[in-house]
């Protein structure tokens, strides 16, 4: 009798298997583009921190600052192009290169992102929300 049951189980169909892929490619896309929005609203806020400096007579910070929208904003632009695929490797590329700059970068990434998601007020940005890219890069407290 069992094996009735498992010879009268419905079989996967070619067309499932290719209606899930589909699913999950589109997820997968609509993730690389929210990560390369938040890439690109981090160059933007580096722009500012630059623009900002500018104004300070800073120039020094402001070019650093700049140029490193500049870096910022063409990774936001490999996000939105390249495959998943491309992504793990140029990073996976980067890393063995520059393993003490990437591990830099990985953490700073990742307080930005932190800082943005979940604010940065003194009790946690309950109260106060999100805060401006442009506030975390400058120091401002808001």
């Amino acid at each position: 009798m069992p094996d009735d049951c498992a010879q009268d189980a419905p079989k996967p169909s070619g067309s499932l298997l290719d209606e899930v892929r589909s699913v999950a490619v589109q997820l997968i896309e609509e993730q690389k583009n929210r990560a390369a929005e938040v890439v690109h609203v981090l160059a933007d806020a580096l722009r500012q921190t630059g623009d900002t400096m500018g104004e300070r007579d800073d120039k020094l910070v402001a070019h650093y600052a700049n140029r490193a929208a500049e870096g910022v904003e063409h990774l936001s632009q490999a996000v939105r192009t390249k495959t998943l695929s491309g992504l793990a490797e140029d990073t996976a590329e980067f890393a063995r290169r520059q393993p003490k700059l990437f591990v830099v970068s990985a953490a700073a990434v990742g307080f930005l992102l932190g800082q943005l998601i979940h604010g940065g007020g003194k009790d946690g940005g309950a109260a106060e929300g999100p805060r401006k890219p442009a506030d975390l890069i400058v120091g401002r407290d808001i």
